[in-house]
């Protein structure tokens, strides 16, 4: 398998990106099980702090999806069988919104104009469409933890023609660029040692301290 990484940096409004391929090698190990391991790793590099404000937004926007009864995020990832709880849907979601800022705060900051990061809070059944748009493209945002190097993209949301069916009804299934963040963030691993992460519940001061 060949994962396909780009540096990229903003120029004037340009992304100007230098490609690299990855390959992700197997090997067995003495109980034969399947190890993979990359063979070129790109290590987390910070392109400055996530404003306060944002993050305030991105967990209001994350509590709202994961515990008040408007909001609604998919328990079960495509083709999968995991069932995500509360917690860890809280989690994944406050780190995706954060990913969004991120990326909003970063272009702002290079004096690129893109909207504001899609904060309404949708039900069963509704999807965003994509997270920004700029200069008639559409760009989603893939956020990953510091130490993530996978872009993950569920195979049975996507069809032989690159279109992203949950949106095949709305029109808006294609999308021209895909940026993949990391966000430095311990509040899903600080959880899990609290025993707190598989949960539906949880103690909102907790979740303000973390």
């Amino acid at each position: 398998m060949y994962i396909l990484r780009t540096n990229s940096t903003v120029r004037m409004g340009f992304t100007v990106s230098n490609i690299k391929l990855n390959k992700l090698q197997l090997t067995i190990d003495k109980n034969n099980n399947k190890i993979y391991k990359y063979t070129n790793v790109s290590y987390f590099t910070s392109y400055g702090t996530l404003k306060y404000e944002y993050a305030i937004a991105s967990y209001a926007f994350a509590y709202a999806m994961s515990f008040s009864k408007e909001g609604h995020h998919r328990r079960t990832r495509s083709g999968g069988s995991s069932n995500r709880r509360n917690v860890e849907v809280f989690c994944n979601t406050f780190l995706g919104k954060m990913g969004e800022f991120a990326v909003y705060q970063y272009l702002r900051q290079h004096g690129v104009s893109i909207d504001y990061p899609d904060v309404s809070i949708m039900g069963v059944g509704q999807w965003d469409s994509y997270d920004f748009v700029y200069k008639n493209k559409r760009i989603g945002v893939k956020t990953t933890k510091r130490f993530g190097n996978l872009l993950l993209l569920e195979t049975k949301d996507w069809n032989q023609n690159a279109q992203y069916t949950p949106n095949i009804r709305n029109g808006n299934t294609y999308y021209d660029d895909m940026l993949l963040v990391r966000v430095d963030s311990n509040i899903g691993a600080n959880l899990k040692k609290k025993r707190l992460y598989l949960r539906d519940k949880i103690d909102v001061k907790i979740l303000h301290e973390e």
